[in-house]
């Protein structure tokens, strides 16, 4: 019977040589005759034995299944037992196909609710990634109250970074009104404009500061004023509104719009309450914008 050395067999059988001495020192292969030199000799029956776990392995069979296969084999096991191994290896197949699928279902949903613009904070497929790991690790981790820990913990983090970036997203929202605000509030004061017109150039400027102040990072990354705009015009626009109409509100109903001048009193005083006032408005808005992935989060 013509034998080959390791090199050889690993050739023949499709396998690496380290991959031969690892199935020998788990009892898979048997241990090999030895040369005159004591280098390892194998024969065709090795050859198909290691050509058998290969293709074992490319089925899904784990080494310890393969081991109880290659157990019946050698000791003469029923075709009921190794159907019953391959029915078992079937049903972990198919319990891996579904959580799989599963798996792939909930990325294409994540995928669709990501625009694919903006910065990565508040994505929904890094948030929905977590989300599972957390829950994965709950199902998987022996210990049910470390878990609950673990996972309150994370919920904990994931609601106070969504309170920071609601609050940044809010107070650059405010800064930008807060300019055109100034601005068409000083315009009505020094021309004696009523309030209602005072109230109209002090939301147009509003709306125009604020578009401004959030479509600039946008331009300076490359992209072009309708590009910009198209990402950002429903989000600003809603946040923008409810803080635009607390802000004249606040203003109009303490006199500071009705102020003879912008080195007044009222008019500083007004000013000085809309502001806290279109902050305390527009954040749960930016929370359920921010939330559902409407508005981007500052940039």
């Amino acid at each position: 019977m013509t034998r080959i050395n390791i090199g050889a067999a690993a050739k023949a059988a499709g396998v690496g040589v380290d991959t031969i001495r690892y199935y020998e020192r788990l009892g898979l292969l048997a241990p090999p005759q030895r040369s005159t030199g004591g280098y390892r000799q194998y024969d065709c029956g090795d050859i198909e034995r290691l050509q058998f776990i290969r293709k074992a392995k490319t089925l899904g069979f784990t080494l310890a299944d393969i081991s109880e296969l290659l157990q019946l084999q050698d000791g003469g096991g029923s075709r009921s037992e190794v159907r019953h191994a391959a029915r078992e290896r079937i049903a972990s197949l198919d319990r891996s196909i579904r959580e799989l699928t599963s798996i792939r279902d909930s990325l294409v949903t994540l995928e669709a609710r990501c625009r694919g613009r903006g910065s990565i904070a508040g994505c929904p497929i890094i948030e929905g990634v977590l989300a599972v790991s957390i829950e994965r690790a709950s199902t998987h981790c022996g210990h049910d109250r470390a878990a609950g820990e673990s996972a309150h913990s994370h919920a904990q983090h994931a609601g106070s970074s969504m309170v920071r970036l609601t609050t940044s997203a809010t107070l650059h929202c405010l800064s930008g009104c807060a300019i055109g605000e100034l601005v068409g509030l000083s315009i009505g004061a020094s021309l004696g404009l009523s309030p209602w017109i005072t109230m109209a150039l002090a939301t147009v400027l509003g709306f125009a500061s604020g578009y401004t102040l959030g479509l600039l990072p946008l331009v300076r990354r490359g992209q072009s004023w309708a590009a910009a705009f198209k990402t950002l015009w429903l989000g600003e626009t809603l946040s923008i509104s409810v803080m635009e109409f607390a802000m004249n509100f606040t203003d109009y109903h303490v006199g500071g719009m009705t102020a003879s001048s912008v080195l007044s009193l009222p008019f500083w005083y007004g000013y000085a309450l809309a502001l806290p006032a279109g902050f305390i408005a527009a954040w749960p808005m930016n929370w359920f914008l921010l939330s559902r992935n409407v508005k981007k989060p500052c940039h």
